[in-house]
């Protein structure tokens, strides 16, 4: 087609039946039934997914013989297929996501900087029980990236741009990835940084899938501010950020009945405001130490005992934890050997410090690292398979038809 093309507006290419796009990549041809034994071509470069590929389980197949192509576009409507349940024993499991901020990809000892391995050892320490994503990608700077992994849609549908306090980025009639675990059975949970935009009161975390909010809205401000939020109201607490966020999450944890039967699985979003400037540590850190590595050492304490909790009370076994940085680092981080640097869309920019770990990593892949592109868009499909839901969210009513030859977008 020569660039990319959407059949609808969805977080995948339900409808394309071939494509050579400028990168030349292709990385995975499937027969899909639920588009009537068509062919998908999932094209992970480009940063799409399909039903038979599941986000981030990358699956490499023969291709099936070349039927003619049938006319473009295809006729609405497109039924999806019905969910297909996950290839796991039960029970579905406890999903931690968590994105560290402003993280450059050198300054974790997971890949290579063992001077911080002091400061970063719980983090490194999961990271190598799990899988070391090599070549995880992101957007070049923090908004963007945020709400991609929200809504499993790239920037192209939710803008490049930085979102404010009181912009409208994230579109109400799309489903969060907190509204799809929430419909089946999940508790939900956001401990962190917003910075996607909160025009209304519909915007805010509890109105959009999630059950507790503990947080701040903007993209930086002070680590001992009292200017945050609970729930759907402002919130007064002058605790060092890490420790704030860090203390809501092991509360959760703690209080969580796992011997219960019936008790609900969990989905934790908990994104770090550490190491974002301004370059505040907790003030327990010696003042003649460097600053970034006592913030780095602050949230790494609170993911050990996160870690720790988890095994105590027997759920580690049936726990997924997604880690990654939002961008590359920027000013004191360290993205080495990597060029450039948040806000720019070099390697440094983009290819983010990321791993999966927890006990539901199957044994085999524990310990490995993974050299294949993956996007953090890619994560809410995968999230969403491993929950057992429906990965798709096509609008109920199609997109209006673009003229290429005026493809401005028109609010």
């Amino acid at each position: 087609l020569g660039n990319s093309y959407e059949g609808s507006e969805s977080n995948r290419l339900s409808h394309l039946k071939m494509a050579v796009f400028p990168s030349g990549i292709l990385l995975a041809v499937q027969t899909s039934a639920d588009i009537h034994g068509e062919l998908v071509v999932c094209v992970f470069e480009r940063r799409y997914t399909c039903n038979q590929c599941y986000g981030a389980a990358l699956r490499l197949s023969s291709p099936p013989s070349m039927a003619p192509t049938p006319a473009w576009p295809p006729t609405p409507p497109h039924v999806p297929a019905a969910p297909t349940p996950p290839p796991f024993a039960a029970p579905r499991p406890h999903v931690f996501v968590v994105i560290q901020d402003d993280l450059g990809h050198d300054d974790v000892a997971f890949n290579g900087n063992d001077v911080n391995l002091d400061v970063t050892g719980n983090i490194t320490r999961l990271a190598a029980e799990g899988i070391i994503l090599g070549r995880h990608y992101v957007h070049w700077h923090c908004s963007p990236t945020r709400r991609t992994f929200l809504t499993g849609r790239l920037p192209l549908h939710h803008s490049e741009m930085l979102s404010g306090v009181a912009t409208d980025d994230i579109d109400l009639r799309w489903t969060t990835i907190g509204q799809k675990l929430k419909s089946v059975g999940y508790k939900t949970y956001w401990f962190g940084k917003g910075h996607t935009g909160y025009l209304s009161v519909n915007h805010l975390p509890l109105q959009i899938g999630f059950d507790m909010f503990t947080g701040f809205l903007g993209g930086a401000e002070d680590h001992f501010s009292i200017n945050r939020f609970q729930g759907n109201f402002p919130y007064s607490d002058p605790s060092y950020s890490a420790d704030l966020y860090g203390r809501r999450a092991l509360e959760t944890v703690n209080v969580y009945n796992s011997s219960s039967a019936d008790a609900a699985p969990l989905f934790f979003y908990l994104p770090w405001q550490n190491v974002h400037e301004p370059y505040q540590a907790p003030k327990t850190w010696p003042s003649d130490q460097d600053v970034l590595r006592g913030m780095l050492h602050a949230s790494d304490q609170w993911m050990g005992l996160l870690r720790t909790s988890l095994h105590d009370k027997g759920m580690w076994n049936t726990t997924v934890l997604f880690y990654s940085a939002d961008n590359g680092g920027v000013n004191r981080g360290s993205n080495w050997p990597l060029r450039g640097e948040k806000h720019t869309n070099w390697e440094g920019g983009m290819r983010a410090a990321a791993f999966v770990s927890g006990g539901f990593i199957p044994p085999k892949l524990r310990g490995t690292r993974n050299k294949m592109v993956f996007h953090i868009a890619d994560w809410y499909t995968t999230i969403c398979h491993l929950a057992g839901v429906s990965g798709v969210d096509d609008p109920p009513v199609a997109p209006l038809p673009v003229d290429p030859s005026n493809p401005q977008k028109v609010r």
